[in-house]
């Protein structure tokens, strides 16, 4: 398995990426007090690194809403199971706390380059593969989670039946 924790900066991986963004979020922040938006970041925060901890991936950032997650070449299945549980447990603690946001999930895989930029040590991603995962975002599954082809192919055949083809373009949804 590979460690995310030893990537070079400037070194090129093959890697499942995830970008994470809440539906309504701008409703969120301007009906609610700082208070209340910040605790539901950090719970946000805390459930998602719960959840990712235990797993081969990593979180990478955070921003603002989203977040940008991801899981080695040898670890796409498991990310994608972990990611589809994180969703549910994401928008169930939306629901029990009087929220009615949905989180969309986004995933690609393909290379990245990873970089460490001053004034930061940890690590962060670049590449095509990031900008296509955040583009997925648009539309019809705006709060769902959506695979591309190049994940579906990286699936086993028991995880592959939990997606359904949608065109255009070419993407696998959840459910």
């Amino acid at each position: 398995m590979q460690d995310l924790t030893t990537v070079k900066d400037g070194q090129k991986i093959s890697a499942l990426i995830c970008m994470t963004d809440i539906i309504g979020f701008s409703q969120i922040s301007q009906s609610q007090n700082m208070e209340i938006l910040y605790k539901f970041l950090k719970d946000f925060a805390s459930i998602t690194f719960k959840k990712i901890e235990r797993t081969a991936g990593k979180i990478i950032k955070y921003i603002g809403d989203s977040s940008l997650i991801i899981f080695p070449d040898d670890s796409v299945d498991e990310g994608v199971q972990v990611l589809l549980e994180l969703k549910d447990e994401l928008e169930g603690y939306f629901k029990k706390n009087g929220f009615t946001n949905k989180i969309t999930f986004c995933l690609h895989f393909g290379e990245v380059i990873a970089g460490r930029f001053p004034p930061f040590d940890s690590i962060d991603v670049l590449g095509d593969t990031v900008n296509i995962a955040f583009m997925l975002d648009r539309g019809h599954y705006r709060g769902g989670f959506v695979i591309t082809p190049q994940v579906f192919r990286k699936l086993k055949p028991a995880t592959r039946k939990q997606f359904h083809k949608f065109t255009p373009p070419v993407v696998y949804l959840a459910g």
